[in-house]
């Protein structure tokens, strides 16, 4: 009983997921929202899931790893935060709004691969009356 207990709990600490809470791109605001504040902000229309594939969560992380960041700075208005924790444990933040994505605050330079597996994540009825093709 005791090993099954270790054995269980060793198990839970390596077992990551990536945890992604958005809205519809399609909804309209008079000021943009910042990723910071994106929660608070739509807390009443926000749709949460979490992603627990272990290739999902690799893809992820293989990503992260080359991406390349832009040297502008752009307002995002967000609709979609990702979370999770790369395979070192360091906690990455991935906001996007449809056009740019930030991780970790930093634009990333335009990849139609990592830009659709992000898409790939949200819930498709995120993207009802939106230009943005899944």
């Amino acid at each position: 009983m005791l090993f099954f207990a270790s054995f269980a709990f060793g198990q839970s600490k390596d077992r990551r997921s990536i945890f992604i809470i958005s809205i519809r791109f399609s909804t309209t605001t008079f000021v943009s929202v910042p990723c910071e504040s994106f929660a608070t902000q739509f807390e009443k229309r926000i749709n949460t899931n979490e992603v627990w594939s272990a290739d999902s969560i690799k893809m992820l992380d293989q990503f992260i790893q080359h991406i390349k960041f832009s040297r502008k700075e752009v307002t995002l208005d967000t609709r979609a935060k990702i979370s999770y924790r790369n395979e070192f444990g360091k906690e990455i933040d991935i906001c996007m709004d449809g056009a740019n994505i930030l991780v970790n605050e930093r634009l990333v330079k335009r990849n139609k691969s990592f830009e659709n597996f992000l898409f790939s994540l949200i819930p498709k009825e995120q993207f009802i009356n939106t230009r943005i093709i899944r």
